[in-house]
């Protein structure tokens, strides 16, 4: 469904164990190098607060603004700000265990 709605996109998907994916991920945080997107969970940092803090992710608040397909009513309002600091959304959970 991504091709097809943005087909001059490249898209690399890369599957690590956990222990791999973790090292990873902190250095290339830690280096200033982030993906572009992180599909993991929170505790995958030791403290994603002090992450967000960095101001390394990206405000996704514009693109969800500008996506006519999403419907943001969907989300409880505690998920959707899971992921805020300072009054940008970093994080955008996909799953929630209440």
């Amino acid at each position: 469904m991504f091709r097809e709605q943005y087909p001059d996109v490249g898209l690399v998907w890369e599957k690590y164990d956990q222990d791999e994916y973790e090292l990873r991920l902190r250095g290339e945080l830690a280096a200033g190098r982030s993906p572009d997107i992180i599909y993991g969970k929170p505790n995958d940092l030791p403290d994603i607060y002090k992450t967000m803090m960095t101001k390394i992710f990206e405000d996704l608040a514009p693109y969800l603004a500008n996506d006519e397909d999403l419907e943001l009513s969907v989300f409880q309002n505690g998920v959707l700000s899971g992921g805020q600091m300072d009054g940008k959304q970093y994080i955008l959970l996909v799953h929630c265990k209440l």
